[in-house]
């Protein structure tokens, strides 16, 4: 009995030694498998993932993936954690479809792994990056749906937990953040501004390139709203933050630089707006592979900017091979792809191109739609061109109908539909430097105003309100300074 314990216990101690040293192996090829992984991240310090590296930076990844299926294969916990690091370093490269098919493995394996068990973070997270992703693809309904259904998985395991840390607190305002987004660009800004603070109140404890992204988007939101001076001051703050975290020359600094130029090119500010676009994109293209998402919406700002000053043809050229970047991205129907056929619109407009600008512009319209489903914000700007081609081209009734949109995507209360869109084409047309077409229409809006209000007792007045808003904005369109229409640039 004595020789049998000794066997027993000699046997166990072997088993456990396995156990051991298997374990040691796990960690090991996790731990370089991730190393392995992460420096192809162009995001991260040390990358060889920028432009001179992109063939080297491929390899790497097949090679971690290859050492993920063949020496994790029966550790599905592991390989779901490795599979969502493939997938972050895939989608920071701007290669969205390869990163939602890593996660959706990730997720088979983190069920696997689960077999059932109560609320888990990790499932969480790899919900809330799927969710991501299918945002860059312009996936808005999915994305919602996937986001709304990890910050719910959070939710559970936050009551589950007497403490669950901050790095629970970091993936609740990420995931809050992220579908914040989401509600922006489906036309719901209240509830995006709501998620949006949300997730800044626990971002601000250590603010880093996560505040300073929900800094940029409650920005966008002034933006929307008309506080051009509200937003540039946000967005300043944003990159201040991000400067200070990661230094002068990161490639995410870049990103927020692109944000202030969007921004200064619509307060008509060209030279820091170019000098600003031309520095995020020196950086981009030291630092991220060829054909990179956020390299091609800086190249994008530059067009806008370019357009801005006059310099047509080449802000047509460079806007022409950010679309072939955009298409070749990202297909044919996302929402990115939809800004580079309204600036391109806008550009042929202004060369005299009226057909192809309104064939452009219809497209973009088009495009907007199938993206988000109607009430993306920057279709205003598209319908606001269209409106403007229209009406050069003496097609009042499709400049009139353009306007009705534009109108009623704005949330406008129609109390004289006639009117309103007639001055709604008149404010169209004062944007963009004509303010003798604007006056004509606003004296024809004043006149139809009065046929309007004809049966009412009285005639109306020059002290009636709509008479005296018409009479103030006519007044006004001389001393307005000439913008363009907004920048659909994201």
């Amino acid at each position: 009995a004595l020789a049998r314990a000794r066997v027993e216990e000699a046997r166990a101690r072997d088993a456990l030694a396995r156990a051991t040293a298997e374990a040691a192996k796990a960690r090991q090829v996790t731990q370089f498998v991730t190393s392995l992984l992460q420096s192809a991240d162009p995001f991260r310090p040390g990358s060889r993932a920028g432009a001179a590296g992109a063939a080297g930076a491929t390899d790497m990844l097949a090679l971690g993936a290859e050492r993920l299926d063949r020496e994790l294969a029966g550790q599905p916990d592991v390989r779901a954690e490795l599979l969502r690091t493939l997938a972050e370093v895939q989608r920071n490269r701007g290669r969205y479809a390869q990163a939602d098919t890593l996660l959706r493995r990730g997720l088979a394996e983190r069920r696997r792994a689960l077999g059932g068990a109560g609320p888990d973070a990790g499932l969480g997270r790899l919900l809330a990056d799927l969710g991501t992703v299918r945002l860059k693809q312009s996936d808005f309904a999915g994305a919602d749906t996937l986001l709304t259904q990890a910050l719910a998985l959070y939710g559970a395991v936050d009551a589950a937990l007497p403490d669950p840390g901050a790095s629970l607190a970091a993936a609740r305002a990420n995931a809050r953040f992220e579908l914040g987004v989401v509600r922006r660009l489906v036309g719901r800004p209240a509830e995006a501004e709501r998620l949006f603070r949300q997730a800044l109140a626990v971002q601000r404890l250590a603010p880093d390139t996560a505040a300073a992204l929900t800094l940029t988007e409650l920005a966008f939101l002034r933006t929307e709203v008309g506080d051009r001076v509200g937003s540039e001051a946000l967005r300043r703050e944003a990159l201040a933050v991000v400067e200070r975290a990661l230094g002068p020359d990161h490639p995410r600094v870049a990103r927020f630089l692109e944000f202030l130029a969007d921004a200064l090119v619509s307060a008509g500010h060209l030279d820091e707006a170019e000098r600003t676009a031309r520095r995020a994109l020196a950086i981009e293209r030291r630092h991220l592979p060829p054909g990179h998402p956020d390299a091609l919406t800086t190249a994008s700002i530059l067009s806008i900017v370019l357009v801005a000053r006059g310099e047509l043809a080449e802000a047509e050229r460079l806007q022409r091979q950010v679309l072939a970047g955009r298409r070749r991205l990202l297909g044919d129907s996302a929402r990115d792809v939809a800004g580079s056929l309204y600036v391109l619109g806008r550009t042929r407009r202004l060369r005299g191109d009226v057909a192809e600008a309104t064939r452009l512009l219809t497209r973009s319209l088009a495009t907007y739609d199938r993206a988000s489903g109607g009430g993306d914000p920057d279709e205003g700007a598209v319908l606001a061109e269209l409106a403007d081609v229209a009406h050069q081209s003496g097609r009042e009734a499709d400049a009139l109908r353009f306007a009705a949109r534009l109108r009623r995507s704005r949330g406008e209360a129609v109390w004289d539909a006639e009117v309103q869109d007639l001055a709604t084409l008149a404010g169209v047309l004062r944007d963009d430097g004509d303010c003798r077409g604007a006056a004509r229409l606003y004296r024809r809006a004043r006149a139809a105003y009065a046929v309007h209000a004809a049966p009412r007792p009285g005639r109306p007045s020059a002290d009636d309100p709509p008479v005296a808003t018409l009479r103030a904005q006519e007044a006004a369109c001389r001393a307005r300074p000439v913008t363009a229409h907004p920048a659909t640039s994201r």
